[in-house]
């Protein structure tokens, strides 16, 4: 039998499935359906805020992380009504919706009030977060030593003592803080995330991998933190267990693409140093699969750039920009390349969007100054070279304005403007030989070889070992006719440098030019005995070929052609035949006079009116922006084209 109470129960049970129930129900619904539905909208925007406020947290620094946690503290101390004080809370409500100074003073005067030890210790910590905030340091680490008087073994005032020590830079006092947060609160994750991260900075990696695997026992399931212990691995060189984890971390299927893309990037760029271009490339193309990012593109545009490979490198950073159209490094890199590709526009295009935002104008106007000249744009390379002495230049920028400057100005025949430029780079640099050659050809021009001997003769004071002066006085002595003093000088340089090959080559040019065949051999030949690099060899071989023709010593002569041209087998049998067949001796000497064009290596004289700088057939070195001479090959106006990784 069922009793009473428990048949009562059973229907009261069962009432909310009868008819009539459902329609009270129903009715009920009807008349309050607005308080229903403003509960149930407050309920979801509650839950969206924690849900946003949880998110955040995991982005948050060690500051913001530390906000966090003091908050978070106070709702549990107000959950458990164990702050009671009337000041203390409404600080504590302040300080969350961002009212700093009223929390503050509200902190500062419960102070003075009688407190409780939950409530003195609450106090304390938010005025020494506050302090933190506003950089305060020393004045948050009074008020946090205060609240351990009040308790000596709580984790979290060590946390944040620690953290405060870290922005002070105070790293000793910073890890002794750590590591007793970890001492009294074991399960506090971001302490000991806190306290390897700060070991990583401080390069004590085998501490760093000790506290990131304390962490890892905590939250197993956190990426980030199995990526840090296999970059604790690379960098104590256990590169296998490194490798490892970071292939964990790519071939997981439940981590998110964007700690694998970060664990093959960093495996990337771990092989770059190495010089395996091969394996890198493969880690950024995997990159590129698990997340199109900036970064990535980057990265994969200085690695092809690095190889050379400048096609594919264009792509690469095109579409890093298209990404990211802010980042000053990729916009250098593109305009470098479109220099090279000799798409001039474009390149000055990508320097003037530089130009209005990049810190180092002088740079980019001098960059500017070099693509114009290209274009052969004189005028607007003379102004940009000018705006460039306008931004506060350095010594060296300085120096290439001014040079090319003059080095324009010298080639538009303006002798008097670009003495004055020269005499200014010469201010910065009195020992640049091509500022004095220039300013020699400037006095040459106007036939003043009295000025144009001194300038070098006083260059030559200032830097006594240097061959380039002593040669480039016998060049001039010998535009300004003075051959004998040439020849003069010439001696002396041998005398004074007798292992350098350059004189013997120069003054054996002089003879043959004065056709005195026979001390032109001579030092030829003299030149031959110091052992010289091919391309002075080659050179010294067709002069003597044509000095032999000269002598009508045809064999000799070909004996020193055939190994300085390439068509060696048809002259060597002409030589065979040259005896016996007129006709034969008649297509020899008619080869052998080919090698006459070698003559352009006897002597080369420099144009009066070409500057060292300039792109004229005999040009000296010029100056660019990257302080290297230019070659004829055309390479970017970059001062430093490697790419910074």
């Amino acid at each position: 039998m069922v009793s009473r109470k428990k048949k009562a129960k059973r229907s009261k049970f069962l009432l909310i499935f009868e008819p009539g129930f459902i329609k009270k129900t129903r009715k009920w619904f009807k008349k309050n359906y607005l308080y229903v539905a403003i509960a149930g909208g407050a309920l979801v925007i509650i839950a969206v805020i924690a849900l946003l406020i949880y998110t955040s947290t995991k982005k948050q620094d060690l500051k913001e992380a530390k906000k966090y946690i003091i908050i978070s503290y106070n709702k549990v101390l107000y959950k458990h009504k164990r702050i009671r004080n009337k000041a203390i809370l409404e600080g504590i409500n302040a300080y969350e919706t961002g009212y700093i100074e009223k929390a503050k003073f509200l902190f500062q005067s419960s102070l003075k009030q009688s407190l409780t030890e939950v409530e003195k210790k609450a106090a304390l910590v938010n005025l020494a977060n506050i302090f933190d905030d506003f950089t305060q340091y020393e004045l948050a680490v009074k008020y946090l030593n205060k609240a351990l008087e009040v308790d000596t073994m709580d984790g979290l005032i060590y946390h944040n003592l620690g953290i405060v020590y870290k922005h002070k830079k105070d790293y000793g006092k910073a890890v002794d803080s750590l590591l007793l947060a970890v001492k009294y609160n074991r399960r506090f994750v971001k302490s000991y995330l806190s306290l390897a991260s700060l070991y990583f900075y401080l390069e004590d990696y085998v501490q760093s991998l000790k506290y990131y695997k304390l962490a890892g026992t905590l939250n197993p399931a956190d990426s980030e933190i199995k990526y840090n212990i296999g970059i604790c691995y690379f960098k104590l060189n256990e590169i296998d267990k490194g490798m490892k984890a970071l292939e964990e971390i790519i071939h997981s299927e439940y981590l998110s693409d964007k700690i694998k893309n970060q664990a093959c990037k960093s495996l990337g760029n771990y092989f770059v140093p190495k010089g395996n271009y091969k394996k890198a490339l493969f880690y950024f193309k995997k990159a590129t699969e698990l997340q199109d990012d900036y970064d990535v593109h980057y990265r994969l545009g200085a690695l092809y750039k690095l190889q050379g490979e400048y096609e594919k490198a264009m792509a690469h950073f095109e579409k890093a920009y298209k990404l990211n159209k802010e980042k000053d490094v990729t916009i250098k890199n593109l305009a470098e390349l479109y220099y090279r590709f000799g798409e001039y526009d474009k390149a000055i295009k990508y320097y003037k969007y530089l130009l209005a935002h990049y810190k180092a104008k002088t740079e980019i106007l001098l960059l500017l100054g070099e693509l114009y000249l290209k274009k052969e744009d004189i005028n607007q390379a003379v102004i940009h070279y000018k705006k460039a002495l306008e931004f506060s230049p350095t010594p060296d920028e300085a120096k290439i304005a001014y040079v090319n400057l003059g080095n324009l100005h010298l080639k538009l025949q303006n002798y008097s403007e670009a003495l004055d430029f020269y005499n200014k780079a010469l201010e910065i640099d009195k020992l640049d030989t091509n500022i004095y050659y220039n300013i020699s050809l400037i006095y040459l021009a106007n036939k003043d070889f009295e000025n144009a001997l001194k300038n070098i003769n006083e260059v030559i004071k200032l830097n006594p070992d240097d061959i380039k002066l002593y040669l480039i006085k016998s060049r001039l002595l010998y535009q300004a006719g003075e051959i004998k003093l040439s020849i003069m000088n010439y001696s002396r340089i041998i005398e004074k440098f007798r292992d350098e090959i350059v004189p013997y080559f120069e003054l054996g040019n002089l003879y043959y030019r004065t056709k005195d065949y026979k001390n032109a051999e001579h030092y030829f030949n003299l030149a031959l005995k110091l052992n010289p690099g091919k391309d002075y060899q080659y050179k010294i071989y067709a002069n003597l070929s044509v000095i032999y023709n000269k002598k009508k010593e045809y064999e000799k002569a070909f004996e020193f052609i055939a190994v300085s041209v390439t068509s060696a087998s048809i002259l060597m049998a002409l030589v065979a035949c040259s005896r016996s067949s007129p006709g034969a001796r008649s297509a020899v000497r008619t080869l052998s006079n080919h090698g006459s064009r070698h003559r352009s290596y006897c002597f080369r004289q420099r144009s009066v009116l070409t500057p060292a700088g300039s792109s004229g057939p005999h040009a000296g070195a010029g100056v660019r922006p990257s302080g290297r001479r230019e070659t004829t090959r055309s390479q970017p106006p970059s001062r430093d084209s490697r790419t910074r990784w």
